[in-house]
């Protein structure tokens, strides 16, 4: 029969998960309210994690009511659901783990992109500049008389350019910017995954056997490698 301490020091970390999963939840579809189709897919990873949830529920329930130390063929087929439950929790986490890497590569190659056509640009106008330089130099030594107005708009053409690389540099600087955030929007949901992984093993401690254990720490490890 189960102690009524041990019973206690279960339920403890239990109903504080039953409390904080939710919000974790709530997280991750806000920020993934830009993406519909991953939005969808937390909604449905929301309705396993409540049907386990419940499953545990009623296997808690029935442990306290039967006080027994054997195991009864309804607490069997519960624990049987509930492996089946968790085991398709672990598909859906990890079919939304792998269409967040997609959605990353795309991020990464639209900002490499964008990078590349910014440094094209910048090559472009420095050559531009240059050429101007030169023909501006043989113009000048053909019109020694208007020196003074065409060193002028040597200056004028020097400043567009310092402008213009200015101009370039900022860009450049908001990318690496933007890069930063997508890195940081995208290692919250990783956080959030690898906590509610660990917390289900918390809860199950007592119940799971080594596959499922070892599934739960490849989990934690693709997610680690992920925000590497």
């Amino acid at each position: 029969m189960l102690g009524a301490p041990f019973f206690w020091n279960f339920l403890k970390p239990y109903q504080q998960a039953v409390q904080e999963i939710p919000l974790h939840l709530n997280s991750l579809k806000q920020l993934t309210q830009d993406y519909p189709l991953q939005n969808q897919q937390l909604q449905t990873i929301e309705l396993q994690v409540q049907q386990r949830l419940d499953l545990l529920a009623r296997i808690l329930q029935r442990i306290e009511t039967e006080q027994q130390t054997t195991l009864s063929p309804q607490l069997r087929q519960l624990f049987a659901e509930s492996q089946d439950k968790m085991d398709t929790v672990r598909s859906s986490l990890d079919a939304f783990q792998k269409e967040e890497w997609r959605l990353l590569n795309l991020r990464r190659d639209h900002v490499e992109k964008v990078r590349n056509i910014t440094n094209l640009l910048l090559g472009s106008t420095i050559t531009i500049s240059l050429i101007s330089y030169f023909v501006a130099v043989q113009f000048y030594r053909r019109s020694e008389g208007k020196l003074a107005e065409k060193a002028q708009q040597l200056a004028i053409v020097n400043a567009s350019l310092a402008e213009t690389n200015a101009n370039l540099a900022s860009r450049n600087q908001e990318l690496d910017q933007f890069t930063y955030i997508v890195s940081h929007d995208l290692k919250a949901p990783l956080r959030a995954i690898a906590n509610l992984s660990e917390w289900l093993e918390e809860d199950l401690e007592d119940k799971l056997d080594e596959d499922t254990s070892q599934q739960l720490m490849l989990l934690r490890q693709r997610v680690f490698r992920m925000d590497a």
